[in-house]
């Protein structure tokens, strides 16, 4: 059942929060719009760990109504990990619908969770499925966009992180394979034709969203499903800590072999076969550390 904490609240957790292998099937599409307070742990981690757990979100509607200001930013599996927090041996699925309406385009960011403060990540796994609402104009998206009054309000798509308000945390054997789906793709290409002007709104999709001093070891993204997508002006292009794709991505034929994932433990924490997690390898602990 999801969440629905009160706007006003969001706790903090500085325990162990240990799944122990469980998965947990958050029915979050019985919600009309999904917000930080339904995440599904509506806590910061200060300082905590959430570890061994898998979360599988059936659908995240997002309806981002923009009039007189920004929509909120949404982390949609935990509000957000600081104060060296770890986050291990957590997988991560969702498939995500936005709806952008309103007057004005006045910018949002999604992801799995905001980080900060050394926090580390390690041994998890983010697959989140990134796709505009059937209903969706491009053309007068597009001109909403353009047309943004605000300065610096991006449509910022993540995997792990949250954007500017992410920095400073390492992520260790880590990967996804969500996919941006082709009306948001199609929304990217088009934005990408008006040769965005500085200080106007844009949009970007990429696996990792910080804006500064995350250190990655052994982590990857499928390429072939969740091709980054870069449509914002180079003034706000510095705000985002980029990371290449000759680095860190991978084929969907690469990313389902063994043989990609150097540095992950195969031996106790990882498992990889073609009829299991649709090839991709999954976190399965054998023994405790």
């Amino acid at each position: 059942t999801p969440n629905n904490c009160p706007s006003n609240y969001y706790g903090y957790f500085a325990g162990t929060f240990d799944g122990k292998g469980h998965t947990i099937e958050y029915k979050s599409g019985t919600l009309q719009n999904y917000t930080a307070q339904n995440s599904v742990f509506p806590f910061t981690l200060t300082g905590g760990t959430l570890k061994n757990v898998k979360v599988n979100a059936d659908q995240c509607n997002i309806e981002a109504y923009f009039s007189d200001q920004s929509f909120p930013d949404v982390p949609l599996l935990v509000i957000a990990a600081i104060d060296e927090s770890t986050i291990e041996g957590v997988e991560f699925t969702a498939n995500t619908i936005i709806s952008i309406g309103g007057d004005e385009f006045r910018g949002t960011g999604i992801g799995a969770f905001e980080c900060s403060g050394n926090s580390s990540i390690k041994d998890s796994s983010v697959s989140i499925n990134y796709e505009l609402s059937d209903n969706t104009d491009i053309d007068e998206l597009i001109n909403k966009i353009e047309n943004a009054k605000k300065r610096y309000s991006d449509l910022a798509l993540f995997q792990f992180g949250l954007g500017a308000s992410s920095f400073d945390c390492t992520f260790t054997s880590c990967y996804s394979k969500g996919t941006y789906g082709p009306k948001l793709i199609k929304l990217a290409e088009e934005r990408n034709k008006a040769n965005v002007a500085n200080k106007r709104a844009g949009i970007i999709a990429q696996f990792m969203g910080g804006s500064s001093g995350f250190n990655l070891t052994n982590c990857y993204y499928d390429e072939t499903r969740e091709p980054q997508l870069y449509a914002i002006c180079e003034f706000n292009k510095r705000f985002y800590q980029t990371f290449d794709k000759e680095t860190y991505g991978r084929t969907t034929e690469q990313m389902k072999q063994q043989s990609t994932y150097e540095g992950f433990d195969f031996d106790q924490k990882w498992s990889i076969s073609s009829d299991v997690n649709e090839g991709y390898p999954y976190y399965n602990l054998r023994t405790e550390e």
